[in-house]
């Protein structure tokens, strides 16, 4: 199961680095930042 704070932690940066990508940013960079920041799936206890 997808951690939910996680998920939605990921969707704002998602929001901020659209943002950012049309103001003046690299997609590439973008896309680099939002794989590292991507929710993990959480080991069953």
């Amino acid at each position: 199961m997808i951690d939910q704070a996680g998920l939605l932690r990921f969707l704002e940066r998602l929001d901020a680095l659209v943002a950012a990508i049309e103001e003046y940013g690299d997609p590439a960079l973008a896309l680099d930042a939002l794989l590292l920041a991507w929710p993990r799936i959480r080991a069953a206890a």
